[in-house]
């Protein structure tokens, strides 16, 4: 994974777009990883049931604000004894669990 000193992220993250909007900087990152675990059960997971965004507002920098547009995959959980059918990947290192902008 290319590493940038603009945002250093984890492995299995990518910056997909800086853009310049009139209240500051929009920052749109996705994960790459081929696989997400489960956290009820741990198995590791390929199947993607969904995405979607979420918005995180960040330390603002050169006096704009800094948004950081999150795509967040919803994947099923392939473990039949699982009662977790569908899950949202985790990313801990980069984001707190139910943080929001």
């Amino acid at each position: 994974m290319e590493r940038t000193p603009f945002l250093p992220l984890p492995e299995g993250m990518l910056i997909e777009q800086v853009q310049l909007t009139e209240n500051g900087l929009l920052i749109t990152v996705i994960a790459t990883h081929p696989t997400s675990r489960c956290p009820l059960c741990a198995e590791f997971s390929s199947s993607i049931h969904s995405c979607y965004r979420r918005r995180l507002r960040d330390v603002s920098c050169g006096g704009r604000q800094v948004q950081l547009c999150l795509t967040v995959r919803k994947c099923f959980c392939r473990n039949t004894l699982c009662q977790r059918q569908i899950f949202t990947e985790r990313i801990p290192q980069f984001v707190e669990r139910m943080a929001h902008g």
